[in-house]
């Protein structure tokens, strides 16, 4: 497997939140999975300690987030890493995207 070929047992890997991204837009159009079986998922990379998640905090809450909205996870993510920069709405095209909290429809 890649990880356990390309580091040590000490160290962690990092996961980039693009990676994040990239990872339930290819599972979910890509191969077909399910909303939940994309969830489980990502909450399995963000629960693996060998993974070192960027922003892992907005992660979680991004994935709390798509789990109950119609959103896809990148919109939910971007939210939420735009709230952490001090932004109160982020504005989308995406209809799904802007009927989320902290969204707005432009």
């Amino acid at each position: 497997m890649l990880v356990e070929a390309t580091r040590s047992p000490e160290e962690r890997c990092l996961i980039n939140r693009i990676v994040l991204v990239e990872a339930a837009w290819v599972l979910g159009r890509g191969y077909g999975y399910s909303r939940a079986q994309v969830a489980g998922i990502l909450e399995g990379i963000l629960r693996t300690e060998v993974f070192a998640v960027e922003n892992a905090a907005e992660a979680w809450i991004a994935l709390k987030d798509y789990r109950i909205g119609g959103a896809d996870f990148a919109d939910c993510l971007l939210g939420r890493t735009n709230r952490s920069l001090g932004a109160e709405k982020t504005a989308s095209f995406d209809r799904r995207a802007s009927a989320l909290d902290g969204f707005v429809a432009v």
